[in-house]
């Protein structure tokens, strides 16, 4: 025999919610009915003995603006960053990246033949760090340089003062 909670009907939506806001990821179903006596139920189970059973739509999770705007950005001009073991430059510039919060693809062209022939058709020679952000190619490390290419490109910045890698890098009004 199936035993059931019921609860009063404000509880229920409030519970709903959260029981589709949460089952969303998983691909949960829901499932909603009234009994016989009017009382609501809710459950990941239909019921074996009641005809009207309603299954809720799934609600999508509701998504982080700069999270949308990070995946837009690698969606229209995916980032690629060419390196070796070049020391400060190289390493920076993967602080950069990785400070920004920005996805990106790393070639090792002194280890990957082909990321080395990749990057010889793109620039005409070995030399790193290459950024390569959509169709647009930055030879040399320059933070502020680099910054503005990935703000052209809808990359956010960073909120908050413990921002590193792209404090600093915005001009100042009057100047």
């Amino acid at each position: 025999m199936k035993h059931t909670h019921v609860l009063p009907a404000s509880v229920l939506l409030v519970v709903a919610h959260i029981l589709l806001a949460w089952a969303a990821p998983a691909a949960a179903e829901i499932y909603r009915w009234t009994d016989s006596a009017g009382r609501v139920h809710f459950s990941d189970q239909p019921p074996d003995d009641v005809n009207r059973v309603r299954q809720l739509p799934a609600q999508p999770v509701p998504d982080n603006p700069e999270a949308a705007k990070m995946r837009e950005a690698a969606n229209k001009a995916p980032v690629t960053l060419f390196i070796t073991n070049c020391g400060d430059p190289c390493t920076q510039a993967s602080a950069l990246l990785q400070g920004r919060g920005v996805p990106y693809t790393t070639k090792y062209v002194d280890r990957d033949p082909e990321a080395a022939k990749s990057l010889r058709q793109l620039i005409g020679q070995l030399q790193v760090p290459v950024l390569k952000i959509g169709e647009s190619t930055q030879k040399g490390f320059e933070k502020v340089l680099w910054n503005n290419l990935l703000d052209l490109a809808g990359y956010p910045r960073p909120k908050g003062a413990g921002d590193k890698s792209a404090a600093g890098d915005k001009p100042k009004a009057g100047n």
